[in-house]
């Protein structure tokens, strides 16, 4: 793997994207400080916390999502997205794919309604609230034999959860 060291900042133009390819869904062997990747829809960072040793740290929770297609153009989308939830965001794309500008209404836990001002065609991505956390996944260190654990435990109607990580030692 080649890299490229830039020792002051950097600013991207109006219409660059920074791209990192996050999505191999395992933790890397060897990460440096900073490193990120998604695990079960979860993005983690590598940082190290108050001066401790690093550790992976989920950035964000797991959401739920709902892509429903709408075949035939329409001035409103009646979107069935069946999350259960009143914690959602929204984005419509066209058959293009290309983001469109709509508001939408929440209808109930499971509708929302978008509406536009030409009949279009496309894509309804709906986020919801998930109570599923970073999951579980055990990962094993080629290098050391050892097996990695990611875990949580599901929140009760409180506000905390916990991530646990255990290590297991394939020569213990």
């Amino acid at each position: 793997m080649s890299s490229i060291k830039m020792f002051s900042n950097v600013e991207l133009a109006a219409s660059a994207n920074l791209i990192n390819d996050i999505a191999s869904n395992t933790f890397p062997l060897n990460p440096k400080l900073g490193t990120q990747t998604m695990i079960e829809g979860v993005l983690y960072y590598y940082t190290s916390i108050d001066g401790e040793e690093p550790v992976w740290v989920p950035v964000g929770t797991k959401r739920l999502t709902a892509v429903v297609t709408i075949e035939q153009p329409q001035l409103e989308w009646i979107v069935e997205h069946a999350l259960a939830t009143f914690d959602i965001m929204a984005a419509v794309y066209d058959v293009d794919n290309k983001l469109m500008d709509a508001p939408f209404t929440i209808i109930s836990a499971n509708v929302i309604k978008f509406t536009f001002t030409n009949p279009v065609k496309g894509k309804a991505v709906v986020f919801g609230a998930s109570q599923k956390y970073a999951g579980f996944t055990p990962t094993v260190n080629q290098l050391t034999g050892e097996t990695v654990s990611v875990g949580t435990g599901e929140p009760t109607a409180s506000t905390t959860s916990t991530l646990y990580i255990q290590v297991d030692s394939a020569t213990a």
